[in-house]
């Protein structure tokens, strides 16, 4: 019996305390509770109270609705920033890639180059597919696509036959052309979050 007051919360004891304060007192004066008068002035008192309780209730399950929705619009709100903060960080990883790319095709390096725009270009998937428009995912994926042509035929020339300088620039053009899209995306997105 002690281990269950001790183990309750202070409401649920004040419950306790108060349930046993009324059957003691209901115990006291049974006698003159069961008059007629008394019993109909407490079958009002009881039906008044039974309407506050309902009252209450009501307004209970309203404002748990209502404190449901904040919680969860505050949820979609923190989601939202932290899918923003991390294609931030997968559009920044994009472009510092991009400059390996880059640098790795003006040496000649371009199964490096190769492996840096894929991945360059698995970053920019995961960012594409969550805050970009279709038609800024195409044109993004179109470039990727020509510029991992092109290196990968750098990847597979020989000395005798290297890319021409014109090819290199050529990579050097589309891989650049990537970059300043991303880039715009990337302080569009900044402006987006500084306004919020």
């Amino acid at each position: 019996m002690l281990y269950l007051v001790t183990g309750m919360s202070n409401s649920r004891k004040v419950y306790v305390v108060v349930c046993l304060v009324i059957a003691i007192g209901l115990g006291q004066s049974y006698d003159s509770l069961i008059s007629t008068e008394w019993i109909d002035k407490f079958a009002v008192w009881c039906g008044g109270a039974t309407l506050v309780a309902l009252a209450v209730a009501v307004g209970e399950i309203f404002h748990a609705g209502r404190t449901n929705k904040k919680i969860a619009d505050s949820i979609a709100s923190t989601t939202m920033d932290l899918v923003t903060h991390s294609s931030a960080a997968h559009l920044i990883e994009s472009i510092s890639l991009l400059d390996d790319t880059s640098n790795s095709v003006l040496r000649g390096e371009y199964l490096e180059a190769l492996r840096s725009l894929q991945v360059a270009r698995r970053f920019w998937v995961k960012v594409s597919r969550r805050v970009l428009t279709l038609k800024q995912t195409d044109d993004v994926s179109a470039l990727f696509t020509k510029a991992e042509k092109k290196v990968s035929a750098g990847a597979f020339s020989t000395l005798a036959a290297p890319l021409s300088p014109q090819q290199v620039l050529e990579i050097s053009a589309t891989i650049v052309k990537i970059k300043n899209i991303i880039e715009r995306i990337e302080r569009s997105g900044e402006k987006n979050h500084a306004a919020t």
